[in-house]
């Protein structure tokens, strides 16, 4: 069960829109990999949340893939629990 107050919940929310913005740019692989598995975006998620996330630790693409797959799937259950 996910317990999370609905200030974190709204921090979360802005993570996810960080990672979209990236996800969509024409960034490179390694340059999304830089921007996602930073401070402002991984770092924070997880201080933030506790999600399951396995690193392939294969390529820039998968890596970054797998992480935000998992943020995804995380988000979509929040989003659930505060009916949004």
């Amino acid at each position: 069960m996910i317990t999370m107050d609905k200030k974190t919940f709204k921090k979360l929310c802005r993570i996810e829109k960080k990672i979209d913005r990236v996800m969509n740019s024409d960034l490179s692989a390694e340059e999304k990999y830089d921007k996602i598995f930073s401070d402002k975006i991984s770092i924070k998620a997880f201080r933030l949340a506790r999600f399951d996330y396995c690193d392939p630790d294969t390529t820039y693409e998968e890596d970054t893939r797998a992480f935000v797959d998992a943020f995804s799937e995380y988000m979509s259950d929040l989003k659930e629990v505060f009916e949004v």
